[in-house]
């Protein structure tokens, strides 16, 4: 079975707040001891400027230009990617709709919406930009993003905070949405969409607080961890499962059993999954 290619972006400038660039390393640390990975050399420098309507615009673009020249280099097919900020995922996503010439499903777990363009945002923080800059619609990056994603190839899961842009975004672009309180209908789309080849992005915000408080922006709802485990081993075992990136982690200074099941579920090519 074919080993993943791990990745480690602590990519922190699009949340302006470099606790994901601590939590990053701080998983690095308790979950990858002894295991091979590559890592993206991202700058720790707080001064951060806007350009193009992004605040960090250059930090950010070398350091994904730098993670999608890793994954090119290693001409990776399956990838397990650790962040840092949810937009740390552009360049792996991207990467594996050029690769699978665009039979990529992503589904896109997160309790925010992620989904304004730059001359819309009202922080310019990146963060919030990652699925429209996937789309292709800014003009920016289009040395990363060789090909845009298509609304059909998204899936947004768990989303409980999103701004009237992004609602309209959705509502426009006809994108699929799930909430916490539906999950059932993954399966739904799954056996739609079963050729696709599907990668998941994982945000933790998209649990609820009360169960896993070790996140930047928490939203009050969400996804218990049992239940997302569940739904995770399901896709592991049923699904042509190329990828999953973990994102958003705060701190917490200890193990623990939860993300030790995710990293199970992250490495399961050693376990028999998808060749």
């Amino acid at each position: 079975m074919e080993t993943p290619f791990i990745m480690v972006n602590p990519q922190w400038q699009g949340g302006g707040n470099p606790v994901t660039y601590d939590g990053a390393k701080e998983l690095e640390k308790l979950y990858l001891s002894g295991v091979d990975f590559k890592e993206v050399s991202v700058s720790l420098n707080d001064g951060l400027l806007p350009v193009n309507g992004i605040v960090g615009y250059e930090d950010i673009d070398r350091q994904m230009k730098l993670a999608a020249q890793l994954l090119k280099d290693n001409s990776a097919r399956t990838i397990v990617s650790v962040g840092g900020g949810c937009d740390a995922d552009v360049p792996v996503i991207a990467y594996l709709n050029e690769f699978y010439g665009g039979n990529l499903l992503v589904l896109w777990f997160d309790a925010h919406g992620d989904l304004n363009s730059p001359t819309e945002s009202q922080t310019g923080l990146f963060y919030g930009m990652p699925v429209r800059i996937l789309m292709g619609e800014s003009g920016l990056f289009t040395d990363i993003i060789e090909r845009p994603l298509k609304p059909r190839q998204f899936v947004h899961i768990g989303g409980r905070d999103f701004d009237e842009a992004e609602l309209r975004y959705l509502q426009r672009n006809d994108l699929c949405r799930i909430p916490c309180g539906n999950l059932n209908a993954m399966k739904h789309v799954l056996n739609e969409r079963r050729a696709c080849h599907i990668y998941i992005h994982l945000d933790l915000d998209v649990l609820s607080p009360d169960e896993f408080p070790n996140t930047p922006l928490p939203v009050s709802g969400g996804v218990s961890k049992p239940v997302l485990l569940d739904l995770l081993s399901d896709i592991q075992q049923k699904y042509p499962l190329i990828g999953l990136g973990l994102y958003e982690y705060a701190p917490c200074g200890e193990k623990s059993a939860f993300i030790e099941s995710i990293f199970d579920i992250m490495l399961f090519y050693r376990k028999g999954g998808v060749a």
